[in-house]
């Protein structure tokens, strides 16, 4: 029993490996993982990932950044409604993942004045409807509500 001690510690290590790497992957924008392929064993995944992170000036840039891509958010030409709000929810998840947290109702208030401009009377009358719940409503629902009533 004791030769297949070794043996079963070293599977067991194993198994872990493959789940913490096969978590890595999941959790990983493709952006990233099209960065870090090259790398198989999980903690080569985890050193490149910190690496990729970038030193205190890196990040503070990259809080910059963000943060100029939240005031400049806009509707694109041709848009649909579900892919600008997909678009602006994934903006405010980087911001988060970078520290960055804005008042609920400032990222309402932005996701309303992003709409295209023949929504502006959907957007007055939502806001009118809504003036109240803006402060406290959550994204999610403002997302809905949006589609709901356009």
């Amino acid at each position: 029993m004791t030769a297949n001690g070794p043996v079963l510690k070293v599977s067991l290590i194993m198994l872990e490996d493959e789940k913490a790497h096969g978590y890595l992957n999941m959790c990983l924008s493709t952006e990233i993982t099209k960065t870090i392929k090259e790398y198989t064993a999980t903690k080569a995944i985890w050193d490149a990932l910190v690496e990729f992170e970038g030193n205190l000036d890196m990040r503070e840039i990259r809080k910059e950044m963000l943060n100029g891509e939240f005031n400049m958010f806009n509707h694109i030409q041709g848009e649909t409604v579900t892919s600008l709000i997909n678009r602006f929810e994934s903006s405010n998840t980087k911001m988060r993942s970078a520290g960055l947290i804005h008042e609920m109702s400032e990222i309402n208030k932005k996701l309303l004045n992003s709409l295209p401009y023949t929504w502006n009377s959907n957007v007055t009358t939502h806001q009118e409807n809504h003036e109240s719940e803006h402060n406290n409503s959550p994204r999610v629902n403002l997302h809905h509500q949006i589609i709901r009533d356009g």
